[in-house]
């Protein structure tokens, strides 16, 4: 079953450049990951890339200012997600979306750390 695990505000709606730079930072970084990790964008929907980090698999859903993450894992998988990991997590997919150019490159402020910036939802 999956679930909505973030949703980030973007500045920068999907467009053709933004998905190719989001398709070679995928690529380049995946041999980084100590899971298997593949990515693919939905057939019937340009907006929607499926990643698979196994065992988990996201589906992240690009709306012109918002991105939604959504992740399905096994019941071990889930029991093994803790709070810090949530927030690697967020700060990974951050960072992935201010490298792909749908943010602005922030420092973290405090209030960031500590999951209460305004302008991203988790």
């Amino acid at each position: 079953m999956k679930e909505k695990i973030y949703e980030f505000n973007i500045e920068h709606p999907l467009t053709a450049p933004r998905r190719k730079a989001l398709d070679q930072f995928l690529k380049k970084n995946a041999p980084r990951s100590k899971w298997p990790t593949s990515h693919e964008w939905d057939r019937g929907n340009d907006h929607l890339l499926h990643v698979t980090t196994h065992p988990v698999k996201w589906e992240v859903w690009f709306a012109p200012h918002r991105v939604t993450i959504f992740g399905s894992a096994p019941f071990w998988a889930k029991m093994l997600f803790s709070n810090k990991k949530r927030a690697l997590l967020r700060e990974s997919f951050l960072h992935i979306l201010q490298q792909t150019g749908f943010t602005k490159d922030r420092t973290p402020s405090k209030r960031a750390k500590s999951g209460h910036e305004p302008h991203h939802q988790t």
